[in-house]
């Protein structure tokens, strides 16, 4: 019987605890808004991403444009043996390496090409400047989309007509060896491969001798067609020290070797025969890629052949996808159907007369049906009125069946012109005009997302009741298909019949229904009050001013590339207003201020009584930094002192590192060619940056050393190892070292639980009670009344230490110190925003505001930027011994965005250690949300008003990749911080009930 009771006891008291928790109704919303986000942008990726030319109409070409089939008779000259054909592709072969190279850094090629022996060209690729699309643009003779950044990590067999897909058909046999992404695009259409694995980058030897020992008993086959070598050497050398790095010219010259050693292989063997040299992209100064600098997107194309190829000395430039119809062209394969290039016309000289023609005639007519079909070509346009009069005059030269002599070579010379000029006019009308775009699916997703945004700030009025956000989200969802689909319904995204309107329908009902709850008094109260921007709170106003600026400043182009900027420049100013402020700051203003900032924050509550608002809003006060500090309203003029030097102190340490950690890395696109801090410690070297490492890791753990002084040691001498390893030196370069940290990170979050199950086991033992071990080893457990979570500081402290750990492991070595510096900053600021909340001189708002802000400096700080170039691939193969994509990916995402999310958690982390209670903390995930959602809904209208803006792919697809990477972010810290909180609450509660 008394077990009963205890269980009816302890099921109440669950039932109490879940009740007394201040998250659900306010996560449901944010979750809600969360998935319906990220549905929206799924959306709209889907359909802005994926655009290419459609392929070319077949039987809708004008009469004028047939050659006749007298053509069959007149082309039947002798056609020349198709070449055997080589291409060895170097990863990130810049044109400096070789092309328009003023030094021999492949000195067998470029003495050929310096003696008119081979054909030079820079090739100019597309962008995004990553492996995947650029070997789609070698084999396809397009574009591809920029969905395909996200697909290089998991590319799938590539369906679209190909050059590959065309040897293959005539029975040719085809050799791979090198980057797996080509057997991924690939899987069966070659004789013989193997692959090796493209992200692995901390490999540089290996994955190159492995293609090279295949080429000998390659050759000596009785039969090859094609073999392609893709060498990745010297992009991996890139994304780990730089185009500068000492490693660079060895490699060169080995791939010069190699490339020397295959020409004489062929000239031995006599048979016809080309081989192409090319990078796949370039290089950028800082050794990544993706961007669209001109290193990045320029390369070099090199051409051997024993063929009667025209010979010279100079180089030109040419289009990347102008080589796949060179190919097709030259071994007699039609060009593919969505080809967008010219053929090269001194490749295609190795052809005779008559098939140059043909040949020339078969791409223009390619690429017109291509126009046809995009709706681009105009019948009285230049491009169609050259390719008329070339057609015409080829008719000519067919009905006579005129031999091609050296008296009518001017003539054949005219047309081949006339060819040339309107293939030109047409793909550059081509590649200007490649989006084929879902504009209902775009329009949903960005009326979708601007919606919830809006919904965002009158959340307050449509959480109370039954409503939540759901039903006005769903209506607004619904009201806007309707619309789009009335509009253009022939999108995949309005299949208008019996069962949309069978299910839409009582859906509108609903929200209809639902919508009527909403207190409208309430809603008038909450939309004026969503930006009150009272003159006499100037630190409120600068903070509501400058995150709209900086929105605003993402519609243009420089201002993205420059975004870092806006951001320094905001920092800066909140540092130097908020000193003003401290200066000036008296007790009374500050009693007077911090009544407003309260009332202000509570206006919107409707739904409570007059004395349960008055008892929120002394609740809500931000609490003391000591449990047995009690201020009156009345404070001496001492403490006032106190407190003013403390958070002015605080103040300016903060905005002193500001100004050394912004001059670290140079980012942007305008100043990044210069030397930063960065690059200078490289340069130096030696005992200069050992010091910067001590000093940034002895910076790391007095930041740190509150959670555990011996954790945070022992993972700096790890840190440490990984730089300089202590283990094998030389030959592990540190790996073991990195693993030796990757488990301290983990046992850290052990040590956290432990710690906080021992202090629930002193608490709740009541033996340990009487013995005065409690009072002995200073544990309080926390008031019924208070909000503040004892468990859940511990978990977050614990869980912000583990994060910085891996964090500052993944760091490069100039970049130790810079992150020690970061987070000292974190621990600063956030004190000193906190206390400027006590002192009542900002509102609880304002202050996760300039947190953003530092947030989003320090993004910048790492040398992070809004092009993909950034992107430092390497970190992703720390301490690795194999290729776990999954790992890989999640270390590269800890790298990039760990400064923007460390600044977040230790905000928290801080507001927790200073028993802030766990709604204010709620309260402030729901700013930052709040503040990101509305950056995204205003820069997806923005990409998508702009979407046949010549920097669309260049400058504005890559900012809304990283600006969907800081949604995720937001949502994982909302996701980390509920998880703890739950776990901590759990636990308290069997706590409770196994003791009784």
């Amino acid at each position: 019987m008394v077990d009963v009771k205890k269980n009816k006891m302890a099921t109440m008291l669950l039932s109490c605890e879940r009740a007394r928790m201040p998250f659900p109704t306010f996560f449901k919303s944010l979750l809600m808004q969360q998935t319906m986000v990220v549905a929206a942008l799924v959306f709209l990726f889907s359909g802005i991403l994926n655009v290419g030319p459609p392929a070319a109409a077949s039987g809708r070409q004008e009469p004028w444009i047939h050659l006749g089939d007298s053509s069959l008779v007149w082309h039947t000259e002798k056609e020349t043996q198709p070449p055997k054909i080589v291409m060895v592709v170097i990863d990130a072969l810049r044109a400096d390496h070789l092309a328009t190279a003023t030094t021999p850094r492949m000195p067998h090629l470029h003495k050929m090409l310096r003696n008119g022996e081979g054909v030079g060209f820079i090739a100019r690729t597309a962008n995004p400047t990553v492996t995947l699309p650029r070997i789609k643009s070698l084999v396809t003779g397009t574009i591809p989309g920029f969905m395909d950044v996200v697909l290089n990590f998991g590319a799938t067999e590539l369906t679209e007509d190909n050059i590959i897909q065309g040897w293959v058909d005539k029975g040719q046999h085809i050799y791979f060896y090198g980057d797996d992404t080509w057997l991924k695009l690939f899987p069966t259409q070659f004789k013989g491969q193997d692959g090796v694995t493209s992200f692995f980058v901390t490999d540089y030897t290996e994955v190159d001798e492995n293609v090279t020992r295949h080429i000998s008993k390659t050759f000596d086959l009785p039969r090859w067609d094609v073999v392609i070598l893709h060498y990745l050497g010297l992009d991996h050398i890139g994304h780990l020290a730089g185009p500068t790095s000492p490693l660079i010219g060895p490699k060169l010259k080995e791939m010069d070797t190699i490339i020397d050693s295959i020409h004489k292989h062929l000239e031995k063997k006599g048979d016809p025969y080309l081989l192409m040299i090319c990078g796949d992209h370039g290089m950028s100064d800082a050794g990544g890629h993706g961007g669209a600098s001109a290193s990045e997107v320029t390369t070099s194309l090199f051409f051997l052949s024993n063929l009667a190829i025209k010979r010279a000395k100079e180089v030109i430039e040419v289009h990347q996808t102008d080589v796949a119809s060179t190919l097709a062209l030259l071994t007699g394969q039609p060009v593919p159907r969505k080809n967008i290039g010219n053929p090269i016309g001194r490749i295609l000289d190795a052809l005779g007369e008559k098939q140059q023609l043909l040949a020339h005639y078969k791409t223009t007519l390619q690429l017109y049906g291509l126009a046809i079909t995009s709706g681009l070509v105009d019948a009285s346009g230049d491009s169609v009125s050259l390719f008329r009069e070339a057609v015409k005059l080829h008719k000519n030269m067919i009905r006579k069946n005129v031999s091609i002599t050296s008296q009518n070579i001017d003539d054949v010379e005219r047309i081949k012109a006339l060819y040339v000029e309107s293939q030109k006019q047409i793909s550059k009308s081509l590649q200007g005009n490649l989006q084929n775009y879902d504009l209902p699916v775009v329009l949903f997703a960005n009326s979708l997302i601007v919606g919830i945004c809006l919904l965002n700030l009158i959340r307050k009025t449509i959480e109370t009741g039954k409503c939540m956000i759901l039903a006005p989200c769903l209506l607004w969802a619904v009201a806007l298909w309707s619309s789009i689909c009335l509009h253009k319904a022939s999108s995949q995204l309005c299949p208008i019949n019996a069962m949309t309107v069978g299910v839409f329908l009582p859906v509108l009902v609903y929200v209809l229904v639902m919508i009527s709850s909403i207190n409208l008094t309430t809603l008038k109260n909450t939309i004026l009050t969503v930006f009150p921007l009272k003159m006499n709170n100037p630190l409120g106003l600068l903070l509501k001013i400058g995150s709209v600026l900086h929105v605003v400043s993402l519609l243009g182009s420089s201002l993205v590339e420059e975004e870092h900027q806006t951001i320094y420049f905001l920092s800066t100013t909140f540092h130097v207003a908020v000193m003003g402020a401290l200066v000036t700051w008296t007790d009374k203003g500050s009693s007077e201020m911090g009544e407003k900032n309260y009332k202000r924050e509570e206006i919107s509550d409707s739904s409570q009584s007059v004395r349960q608002r008055k008892l929120d809003m002394t609740e809500d006060r931000e609490p003391e930094v000591e449990s047995n500090e009690k201020h009156s309203m009345n404070v001496s003029r001492t403490n006032v002192s106190f407190n003013l030097d403390r958070n002015f102190v605080y103040i300016v340490l903060s905005l002193v590192l500001s100004r050394f950690l912004r001059v670290w890395n140079a980012t942007g696109n305008k100043w990044n060619h210069l030397e930063d801090f960065g690059d200078w410690l490289r340069t130096e070297g030696g005992s200069l940056l050992e010091m910067t490492v001590i000093v940034g890791l002895s910076i790391y753990i007095l930041a740190l050393y509150q959670t555990s002084p011996l954790l945070v040691m022992l993972s700096a001498v790890g840190i440490w190892g990984r730089h300089y390893p202590l283990i094998d030196a030389g030959k592990s370069s540190g790996k073991w070292e990195a693993q030796y940290v990757y488990c301290m990170s983990a046992l850290c979050l052990a040590v956290g639980i432990f710690h906080m199950l021992r202090k629930l086991y002193f608490h709740y033992k009541p033996s340990y009670q009487k013995m005065g071990i409690v009072q002995y080893l200073d544990i309080r457990a926390p008031k019924q009344e208070d909000k503040a979570n004892e468990y859940l500081k511990v978990l977050l402290l614990y869980t912000y230490t583990s994060l910085c750990m891996v964090c500052l492991l993944l760091q490069r070595v100039d970049n130790v110190l810079l992150t020690g510096l970061s987070f000292l900053q974190n621990l600063m600021f956030s004190r000193g925003v906190l206390g400027l909340q006590k002192k009542g001189i900002i509102t609880h708002t304002e202050g996760a505001i300039s947190v953003h802000w530092l947030a989003l400096a320090h993004f910048f700080y790492q040398g992070n930027s809004n092009s993909l170039t950034t992107v430092d691939v390497s970190t992703g193969f720390i301490g690795m011994e194999s290729y776990q994509p999954v790992f890989h990916g999640l270390l590269i995402t800890i790298h990039t965005f760990g400064g923007l999310f460390l600044t977040y958690l230790c905000h928290l982390q801080t507001m927790s250690q200073l028993n802030f209670p766990s709604k204010k903390l709620y309260s402030v995930l729901q700013v930052w949300w709040s503040l990101r959602l509305g950056t995204v809904a205003l820069y997806c209208c923005c990409v998508t008003a702009q979407r046949h803006h010549l920097f669309i792919w260049s400058v504005f697809m890559p900012k809304l990749l990283y600006e969907g990477a800081h949604v995720v972010c937001i949502i994982t810290l909302s996701l980390l911080f509920v998880v703890l909180e739950k776990i901590a609450s759990s636990a308290e509660f069997r706590w409770k009930q196994w003791v009784r």
